[in-house]
């Protein structure tokens, strides 16, 4: 028993007085405790680059930097965008820290940990719909706009074509989505896209069934442990 109630209120009892200093002295250890973690976080400081090749539907970027300049101001944060294949390559050469790219690339040198999954749908130019219909055009006539080699939408537009056993007129390439999003609306061909990237009014989304991608955060396997790396993976997978 640690305390008694008389007519004074309440006291401690002998056993109280004689664990009230090491109570003390505990409560004195936390909040010291939770002062020198608060410096070390804030002591967390460096550059930081963040390559990004996926839209703003699926990471949301302001959230990530306001959470960053919140948590670690110390983090000095450089943002760019390219290209999901680019990013892995600029990654084995040290230019970036981290990528959030389509794909779940397999590569014992790059750490991958899963975010989200994207939608890809089949888009042409919407003037076509009273030509083609807005199913898709079986017999492969239909100009087609491929993207990079490297890129995991090219694959999983090679097992699309396979799946319907078509070949479809290859009319142009482009690397980077914002691109062939332009050149379907111009009225140039067929893509894939990722759904948000279609929302145009000159675009159309064809009568398919939706291809799944996985979006991943990227960074080289032997950096996953500096402070500045991990501080700023911790805050995106708890996103």
């Amino acid at each position: 028993e640690l305390f008694i109630r008389g007519h004074r209120g309440v006291e401690l009892t002998g056993a109280g007085r004689a664990l009230e200093r090491h109570a003390r002295q505990i409560l004195q250890a936390a909040d010291g405790f939770a002062a020198q973690a608060e410096t070390c976080r804030a002591q967390v400081t460096g550059s930081l680059w963040l390559a990004l090749s996926v839209s703003t539907e699926l990471f949301d970027i302001a959230g990530f930097v306001r959470r960053l300049e919140r948590d670690f101001p110390g983090i000095n944060l450089r943002l760019s965008r390219d290209e999901s294949a680019q990013i892995l390559k600029a990654l084995s050469r040290a230019e970036v820290d981290l990528g959030i790219v389509y794909g779940a690339p397999v590569d014992p040198r790059i750490h991958v940990d899963p975010l989200t999954q994207a939608e890809l749908v089949i888009a042409m130019p919407r003037r076509w719909i009273s030509r083609l219909g807005d199913s898709w055009p079986a017999d492969g006539a239909a100009p087609w706009i491929n993207t990079g080699e490297d890129c995991p939408f090219q694959l999983l537009s090679q097992r699309l074509f396979a799946e319907h056993r078509i070949e479809p007129t290859q009319f142009l390439r482009a690397d980077d989505d914002r691109s062939r999003r332009q050149l379907v609306a111009g009225g140039f061909g067929l893509s894939l896209l990722e759904r948000s990237e279609a929302d145009h009014p000159d675009i159309a989304i064809l009568d398919t069934e939706p291809l799944a991608c996985p979006v991943s955060l990227v960074l080289p396997l032997h950096r996953r442990h500096e402070p500045a790396v991990k501080a700023a993976r911790r805050i995106i997978l708890s996103s």
